[in-house]
């Protein structure tokens, strides 16, 4: 297969829009004479984009963005039609249009009026040529001549397509022209059309989406002519490159880590019409692949220099029965781009017999079957901004009556903070200060405070749909399966969670997952699954797991306030139009799905372990009754099935990893490794989380790659988990013990033991939001003990069902000899 690779030409093969040089090659023009050129397009342009109906929140479809993009084309045409009446380039010749464009080259390199290309340009474009493939640009820029121009000093030969000489090897430039006979029209009329460019003014020329979509339709119809199969590969920026990415066969989205306008606007646009992002990093070379869908963004990113990032080394194109995949190699490093696929007959690696349709999605891994009773982003939209508001008001009149400590909050970003000035501060070693307990100050006083009470009222009112037996033997599934559980909570529920990237830049505020807590912040939440789940009267009202789950409303109350505050005085702190309220309705019932939809059909599964449905519907209720004390708008999940469509939906919109995604996954390995209880070793913990997340996930939080011996050992430690599991389910009286031993051993694991939290965490306000204060990626500095642990384990797991299965399969065929013998030779 032969590739031909077509580039947009601004902002893609390009550092930067080239608009001005264009103006300005005309010479006798001034700057300033342009200038009202410009303000007119520009006014013309959003005075177009306020009255365009659908608005663009209600254009939801790829059909309703063309639609739009395509109306832009009368403030094309208007713009084109004063620029023409204006005589700007009148008198311009082909020679005079080709010289500007070589001028380009005669600014000192770096210069700020210097014509850029993106570093590696020539390679790559040299690569696909000696792969007998085809190098083309359609933009809507002027013109070919010119752009010809100015790439030929930088050693690229390249031609306009309309004279571009047969069988030489050149860039061919799809692009409008400026009329070489001086009468400063500006063409009409497409590139490869059945008519040629014209400059009568009549007509519209190549100057939307709709019209470079075109363009590479007759590009590929002209290729199809020959006998060689082709892959058609796009790459652009700017919404105007919509068409074009959904034509070719792979469309590759330019992506710099500081965005340019034209990019932002083109992710917004994917996002709203429902393209979602998938990592496709390494995937060539590990020759892993994934499942595809037409509606699919395939992202890979680089946390390197922004410098970097303007950079491409070499072009990568698999073309198998499998996938059709393309990825940049920039100086060993990689380049954040985005790849929206439109690929045919993918199927990588799916289950044989299981179906497929245009209703089909994939993501990180994990595949289903879209419904209309799945979220949608606009579903999504409504929650990021609600919020626990009577849990905000009841933290109010709890710090109005026992106002935090000062060092509760940063000094002087809190009026509990602050000090008078003619105050002597005491070190705060010198008088303790017991710490708050807000569900006490809650119970205390919920008789007097009419806020107060109301909350009171209302988590100690029980709903209806509360079946206290159910959720009794849903705190039984959670320690028949104790150890796939906790494993799933750590690898796949937290660090596959840390892929959300709003969710992460909450977490990074508050400091609570630096290298040197990320540990104790880990065991401080497994305590409150703990308490949930020890016993029934623990979740009843007045129970440890039924106080626990309060005190963890009102420290998200603590927490958004905190965050809110600090917007309203600094509003660059946190970006609440596009991350939503902290700890807003959305994330409070991801982070219950997390704990339960996620545990039951992700986590569990891939450790070889399957619930009953009976299991299943007991543990969901048990969580749903949890969210409802937490304060979150447990009607999402109300029931097993829309808990599990919630769960899709997440995976589908909210899980995009961000460097800082990367930084907290990092932080939360290097905590734990080689610590106890497990004294698992890094490269085993990233063995487990790529087993439980996927190498498509686990690349993008940038999880180093462990080899087979630890992949080996992984699944060791499933064998054993399968065989303990299944074993112990099986007969209800070892079942019954094994659920009460478990109760016990991971509480004082966690909780009372030497290595956990040596005692019960009271959910306080430690981890403090501040404007001077962000998470960075850190090393771990503790030895951790040195002694043998899971790995071992596993290790021998691992050989006794080797053992196992050789001697099954020794057994096997003698008996398959035996009767084979019988019945041929008796």
């Amino acid at each position: 297969m032969r590739t031909l690779l077509l580039l947009d030409w601004d902002g893609t093969l390009t550092t930067s829009s080239t608009l001005t040089h264009i103006a300005r090659i005309s010479r006798h023009v001034p700057d300033h004479v342009l200038q009202p050129y410009t303000e007119a397009y520009i006014e013309d342009y959003s005075r177009h984009a306020q009255i365009y109906r659908p608005s663009k929140s209600e254009r939801k479809t790829l059909e309703d963005e063309l639609a739009y993009l395509d109306s832009l084309c009368s403030v094309e045409a208007a713009s084109i039609r004063r620029l023409e009446q204006g005589k700007i380039w009148e008198g311009l010749s082909r020679a005079d249009v080709d010289a500007a464009g070589r001028s380009t080259q005669q600014y000192p390199n770096g210069a700020n009026n210097a014509v850029q290309l993106r570093k590696g340009t020539k390679e790559l474009v040299q690569r696909v040529w000696e792969q007998e493939g085809k190098v083309g640009i359609v933009s809507v820029s002027w013109s070919a001549t010119w752009i010809a121009a100015v790439l030929k000093p930088k050693g690229l030969e390249a031609q306009a397509v309309e004279t571009q000489s047969e069988g030489l090897k050149a860039i061919f430039v799809c692009a409008n022209e400026i009329d070489s006979n001086g009468t400063g029209m500006l063409s009409r009329g497409l590139p490869l059309s059945k008519e040629s460019l014209r400059f009568d003014g009549v007509g519209e020329g190549l100057w939307t989406a709709t019209h470079k979509r075109q363009v590479v339709k007759n590009i590929v119809e002209r290729i199809a002519q020959q006998q060689d199969q082709w892959l058609v590969v796009y790459v652009g920026d700017s919404p105007t490159d919509l068409g074009c990415l959904v034509e070719a066969n792979v469309g590759v989205c330019i992506r710099d880590e500081q965005m340019s306008g034209e990019q932002k606007s083109l992710q917004d646009a994917l996002q709203r019409i429902g393209y979602s992002c998938r990592s496709i990093e390494k995937l060539d070379i590990e020759n892993k692949a994934a499942d595809c869908s037409i509606d699919q963004l395939w992202d890979m990113y680089d946390p390197g220099k922004t410098n970097q990032s303007h950079a491409w080394r070499s072009l990568h194109i698999s073309s198998t029965a499998d996938r059709n995949l393309i990825y940049f190699d920039c100086e060993r490093r990689w380049v954040r781009i985005r790849i929206a696929s439109k690929l045919m007959d993918l199927k990588a690696f799916n289950h044989p017999f299981r179906r497929r349709d245009a209703n089909t999605r994939s993501r990180w891994g994990y595949t289903f079957q879209i419904t209309p009773e799945h979220l949608t982003e606009e579903d999504f939209r409504p929650l990021k901004f609600s919020y626990d508001k009577l849990g905000d008001d009841a933290l109010d009149r709890i710090n109005t009556i026992s106002p935090p400590s000062r060092s509760a909050l940063p000094r002087n970003d809190s009026r509990y903070a602050e000090a008078r000035p003619d105050e002597k501060l005491e070190p705060e070693a010198s008088v303790p200060v017991p710490k708050r307990d807000l569900y006490a100050i809650l119970k205390d006083n919920a008789h007097v405070d009419p806020v107060l009470g109301e909350l009171w009222e209302q988590i100690n009112c029980v709903p209806d749909w509360v079946d206290w037996e159910q959720l009794e033997r849903g705190q039984d599934v959670f320690y028949r399966y104790g150890g796939p559980c906790l494993t799933g909570l750590a690898y796949q529920s937290l660090l596959g969670g840390l892929g959300a990237t709003r969710v992460v830049e909450t977490l990074s505020r508050t400091g609570g997952f630096r290298t040197s807590v990320a540990r104790h912040r880990l065991y401080e939440t497994t305590q409150h699954v703990l308490q949930v789940t020890r016993s029934l009267d623990s979740i009843k009202p007045g129970g440890d797991g039924f106080a626990s789950s309060v005190r963890v409303r009102l420290l998200h109350a603590a927490v958004r306030k905190r965050i809110m505050t600090l917007v309203s005085t600094h509003p660059s702190y946190y970006d609440v139009e596009s991350w939503g309220v902290p700890i807003n309705d959305l994330d409070c019932a991801a982070t219950i799905g997390t704990f339960s939809a996620t545990i039951v059909w992700l986590a569990l599964p891939r450790q070889g372990i399957f619930l009953r449905q009976s299991e299943i519907e007991d543990y969901m209720a048990l969580w749903r009754y949890v969210g409802y004390l937490t304060g979150t708008p447990v009607e999402i999940i109300e029931t097993p099935a829309k808990a599990r469509k919630f769960m899709e939906s997440l995976l589908m919109l909210e899980i995009q990893p961000s460097p800082t995604s990367r930084i907290l996954a990092a932080n939360v390995l290097n905590s734990l490794a080689g610590q106890p209880p497990s004294l698992a070793s890094k490269e085993f913990l990233e063995a487990s989380a790529r087993w439980l997340n996927g190498n498509e996930l686990c690349d993008e939080l940038g999880l180093g790659r462990p080899g087979l011996w630890y992949r080996a050992l992984v699944v060791g430690q499933c064998l054993f988990f399968m065989g303990i599991c299944y074993f112990y389910r099986a007969i209800p009286t070892l079942d019954r013990r094994k659920v009460k031993a478990l109760k016990r051993l991971f509480w004082v694991v966690i909780v009372e033991g030497k290595y956990g939290l040596k005692q019960e965490t009271m959910f306080d306000f430690k981890y403090i939001p501040d404007l001077h204060k962000t998470t960075h990626q850190e090393e771990n500095t503790s030895v951790g003990v040195r002694q043998k642990g899971v790995e071992r384990r596993n290790l021998l797991t691992l050989g006794l069902g080797c053992g196992v299965l050789g001697l099954s399969m020794i057994l096997t065929s003698r008996l398959a000899r035996a009767g084979m013998s019988y019945i041929f030779y008796d």
